[in-house]
């Protein structure tokens, strides 16, 4: 029997699903932080920001124990991609990458990893289709 690490196939596929579910969920929170970071301080078209902004984030960010970075970086990738052009199939990582393109097709259809049969940061699949 093939294993992965000190567990048979199965149970690496196993738990790759389970992990799945757990990425999804943290793209997910990443960018619900980035929505109420926006929400709290908006980008301007032409300026960006208005300039209390980093006051503003920085209270956010002591009020819910992270960073000052976090919500400024969760801010930018979610305002360069609404939910309607985000979707939890590529990872956090390419989002914030690929922030100044939005639209990109690696981000909205990302490659499949035959090791693990999943697509690029998430998103469990078997034979090429999600599951």
């Amino acid at each position: 029997m093939e294993t992965i690490g000190h567990v048979g196939k199965r149970r690496g596929g196993a738990l790759a699903r389970r992990a799945s579910v757990h990425v999804d969920d943290h793209v997910a929170s990443r960018f619900a932080l980035g929505d109420m970071a926006l929400e709290l301080e908006p980008m301007r078209p032409q300026s960006g920001r208005n300039g209390g902004f980093c006051e503003a984030l920085q209270v956010f960010a002591g009020d819910i124990g992270v960073e000052f970075r976090t919500p400024l970086d969760y801010d930018a990738v979610a305002a360069a991609w609404p939910e309607k052009h985000s979707s939890a199939r590529a990872s956090w990582t390419v989002y914030q990458r690929m922030a100044h393109l939005p639209g990109c097709s690696v981000v909205q259809d990302p490659p499949f990893t035959d090791r693990l049969g999943v697509r690029c940061g998430g998103g469990v699949a078997t034979g090429g289709a999600e599951a």
